[in-house]
């Protein structure tokens, strides 16, 4: 059964959501306020993107984490936790 953007099945009927349905909006809220506007579009971009791929793929908090960690070890991070970065 496909659902649209809302979460409701096409078929009329609601649909509840297995996940927060504003978590990656409030994610993507949280971008600095200094953070330019081509910043802005590229990680608010990569973010809803990550995202999608977490829920399509059902990912458990220790494989997210897993992805977490290899993001940390390769040279993109390591990036300390409780930062919200705007470059």
């Amino acid at each position: 059964m496909a659902t649209n953007s809302t979460g409701n099945s096409s078929s009329g009927g609601a649909q509840k959501h297995r996940f927060d349905p504003n978590f990656t909006q409030s994610v993507i809220g949280a971008i600095g306020p200094k953070a330019s506007p081509r910043t802005r579009q590229i990680v608010s971009s990569l973010i809803q993107h990550v995202h999608d791929f977490a829920r399509e793929n059902e990912l458990t908090v220790d494989e997210w984490m897993a992805g977490v960690q290899l993001v940390r070890r390769s040279r993109i991070g390591p990036l300390p936790p409780t930062k919200v970065y705007s470059p």
